[in-house]
């Protein structure tokens, strides 16, 4: 059994983001996400044998990123590339993403994060882990009696 660390926050950050996707809070879409700090989108999927996450992370160097797996939950943590700026530069425009970022993404069914495995190709993170078996209800079915 593994322990995960509580979060007194988790819930509220969780019904937070589902009423950003039900009304459709604008900067997600970009991924942009509270205070302004960026988060890789993901597309969560799964197969009949495991789980599948794939995330956007352009700009972000493999060396640079943090993949941990738990029996119910993918975290991404990394950082951006940092530009050194010049003395003297005056930006019309600056678009470019730099710094770190963290995202928890909650898996649809329980995993065996042991034998996870990540790829990355052309800033696209791939994560698959096989599902774990079921766990088979322990108890007994109770006699019932009638008592008068």
């Amino acid at each position: 059994m593994t322990l995960i660390r509580w979060d007194p926050w988790e819930e509220v950050n969780r019904l937070r983001d589902e009423f950003d996707r039900v009304f459709g809070f604008p900067g997600r879409l970009f991924g942009v996400g509270r205070g302004g700090a960026w988060t890789p989108s993901v597309d969560v999927y799964e197969t009949a044998d495991e789980v599948v996450v794939k995330a956007e992370l352009p700009g972000v160097e493999p060396g640079n990123l943090d993949v941990r797996l738990t029996e119910d939950a993918v975290t991404l943590r990394g950082e951006m590339g940092h530009e050194e700026r010049e003395e003297g530069e005056e930006y019309y425009r600056r678009e470019r993403r730099f710094g770190s970022f963290y995202r928890v993404v909650p898996l649809p069914a329980a995993i065996r994060p042991e034998e996870g495995r990540a790829t990355f190709r052309h800033g696209v993170l791939e994560v698959r882990a096989p599902k774990a078996e079921p766990e088979r209800a322990r108890g007994r079915r109770l006699q019932i009696e009638e008592v008068h």
